[in-house]
């Protein structure tokens, strides 16, 4: 019989989740990366079902588990930007149900990416934790997507989310824990790493507790009742929006969204330690203050404390990103809510990729060595040429940076009530199949 909740047992074996044994795997992995080109060896017995096989070994200890586990973390990382990538095409095709079954799924595979990084495996009825020195633990009768929602919602409140969220976000190649405790509230990183995991990870409560919400976007009719068509101005928007932090740059390539993270991880700590309005400015203000001194503790150059202080008090961008404020909103229909949940599955994903390149710079896995993966799903997805495989990944900004400005010089009709979509897609096929391609944000997120 099916369960709804973890068991004593089970908050306890989630509370072994470490990153000690999925780095072992990672290093074993390597190995096959080197000598064969694969991910795991031929004799691996979990490489072609995993699920299945765990429910015919009693191991306590399993070197081959181990290593399909650092294996399957980033190929949760990259099949969770895919689906993306596709809810977006339903976006761009307005195909509001699709884009929320397909960007639900992106979270899910965000999370079982978060979670494999910490040494817990979600399969099918049965799952595991693998505790710092090797030893298996097993939660049984709990499906995938109530596991997923429930071991990250348990996770999320751990030290280490705390440590996992603190380091990988960065601003100013100074890591999200650094800023909070040299501003003067360090302890606001947990409860902050626990806010944002289980924001950014709404649907797979809301879709696990509401099985009839994830059948009415997967499974019923879409248009028994009528709704309004969106213009192309306003899906050009929306593509531009979600685009536009993604632009590779600094330590882990995510400095665009990065850089609002902090700010208003700054604020929040400063609200939760004094009680007091970070929006009180002035020079004498204490928030003011606090983000002076953190910049100095921290070594900021004359430069960067010229930018990033009138950021971090919104003397500069001011303004929420669309994407953190979508992120925030729960809509009543899959027409009202599918932005949100993509903005969700974007924030959730950066997180991911994150756990994803710590893994394998921990095992010591390097582009060369994963050519033979990543260059292949460059070539079917269609990101590259054979004979035009990009140097760094990052270059694939390009691509997208061109596209953007295409579908932004897009001819905006004087009333841009007019829908114009196919108009709109004829002449701009080419931008909007690479703006598709979400794919590369994790791949230069990876580091590849």
């Amino acid at each position: 019989m099916s369960k709804s909740t973890l068991s004593k047992d089970d908050k306890q074996n989630l509370g072994e989740a470490n990153t000690v044994s999925v780095s072992k795997g990672a290093v074993g992995v390597k190995t096959h990366l080197e000598n064969n080109q694969r991910w795991l060896d031929s004799g691996n017995v979990y490489g072609e079902d995993a699920a299945k096989t765990l429910n015919q070994r009693k191991a306590s200890n399993d070197e081959q588990l181990l290593e399909y586990l650092a294996a399957s973390v980033p190929q949760h990382c990259l099949d969770g930007w895919t689906y993306l990538s596709r809810a977006l095409d339903c976006h761009t095709r307005g195909d509001a149900h699709g884009a929320i079954h397909l960007a639900y799924y992106a979270e899910l595979r965000a999370t079982m990416c978060l979670l494999a990084g910490q040494s817990v495996g979600i399969l099918n009825h049965k799952h595991f934790v693998f505790d710092s020195k090797g030893s298996l633990s097993t939660i049984e009768s709990l499906g995938t997507h109530q596991v997923a929602w429930l071991a990250l919602s348990h996770w999320s409140k751990s030290r280490g989310a705390e440590v996992e969220v603190g380091n990988m976000i960065s601003l100013a190649n100074r890591p999200l824990i650094e800023w909070l405790t040299e501003a003067g509230f360090p302890s606001s990183a947990q409860s902050l790493a626990a806010k944002w995991l289980q924001e950014w990870g709404l649907d797979l409560e809301l879709m696990t507790k509401d099985r009839d919400l994830r059948n009415a976007a997967s499974y019923r009719p879409t248009c028994l009742t009528n709704w309004t068509c969106t213009p192309a101005p306003e899906t050009t928007r929306v593509l531009e929006r979600v685009w536009s932090l993604f632009e590779p740059s600094g330590t882990w390539r995510f400095d665009g969204i990065d850089q609002y993270l902090i700010r208003n991880a700054l604020e929040s700590g400063y609200k939760g330690s004094t009680g007091k309005d970070p929006s009180a400015r002035g020079i004498a203000s204490g928030f003011d203050q606090r983000i002076r001194t953190a910049t100095d503790k921290l070594g900021l150059t004359t430069s960067e404390k010229e930018l990033w202080i009138p950021f971090l008090l919104r003397e500069t961008s001011p303004d929420e990103p669309w994407l953190l404020r979508q992120a925030k909103i729960r809509g009543d229909s899959p027409r009202t809510q599918y932005t949100a949940v993509i903005a969700r599955a974007a924030l959730l994903l950066r997180i991911a990729t994150g756990t994803a390149r710590q893994l394998s710079i921990k095992g010591s896995w390097s582009r060369e060595n994963l050519s033979f993966w990543w260059n292949t799903i460059g070539l079917d997805a269609g990101l590259w040429d054979e004979d035009d495989v990009p140097e760094s990944l990052s270059d694939l900004w390009a691509d997208v940076a061109a596209a953007l400005d295409d579908i932004g010089t897009a001819e905006v009709p004087p009333d841009t009530r007019t829908i114009a979509k196919r108009s709109w897609q004829s002449r701009k096929s080419a931008a909007l199949l690479t703006l598709g391609g979400a794919q590369r944000i994790g791949m230069w997120g990876l580091g590849l």
